[in-house]
């Protein structure tokens, strides 16, 4: 299964490098993936910085450059150059843990046709300045197509769960992002 990488960025040329590290460290692990960079309008070095990866990298990165029209915005936009069978949104200041892509395939292999996505824990991916040393990557209840609340129970998809946990979203490449179930997928 091919990964889709989704980051949308807005002047963050001095926190993507982390996030371009891990991908490089996970892709020795798990190597059928694409990289897609969707910069809002970054008045910064972006541009630069990206083109130079572009050159050396193993891997497909697409650059993809937008007037300033917000993070959602510039997800949907992105969605336009998926060629993966899995979508992973990840943020400009996060980055992977070690081996997670072949752990994020091997869940997506357990799963049946009706599910739309997999959410897993903010411990899946790290932040600046933040103890990673006793994580758990294991999945939480996976969201249903026709539903999209884990385990059919709209009562787990309070604000403090989905500020919580809904970290990486990890969708089929499917379509866009409905704009009914955008905020609900990143907040």
């Amino acid at each position: 299964m091919k990964i889709s990488l989704i980051t949308a960025t807005y002047n963050r040329e001095h926190l993507l490098p982390k996030l371009y590290e891990s991908i490089v460290k996970n892709y020795e692990d798990y190597k059928d993936i694409e990289w897609i960079i969707v910069d809002d309008g970054s008045v910064d070095e972006t541009k630069s910085l990206v083109n130079t990866w572009i050159k050396k990298s193993k891997f497909d990165i697409k650059y993809i450059y937008q007037d300033n029209q917000g993070k959602m915005e510039a997800i949907n936009n992105g969605m336009d150059y998926v060629t993966g069978d899995i979508v992973i949104e990840i943020d400009s200041d996060d980055y992977f843990k070690d081996n997670i892509f072949s752990n994020i395939v091997k869940d997506f292999e357990k799963i049946d046709n009706n599910v739309y996505g997999i959410l897993y824990k903010r411990e899946l991916i790290g932040k600046e300045n933040e103890d990673t040393s006793n994580i758990d990557i294991s999945p939480l209840p996976h969201i249903e197509k026709n539903n999209l609340t884990p385990n059919n129970d709209s009562s787990n998809m309070d604000t403090k769960y989905r500020r919580n946990y809904i970290r990486l979203n990890v969708i089929p490449a499917l379509e866009k992002v409905n704009p009914a179930v955008k905020d609900s997928l990143n907040t």
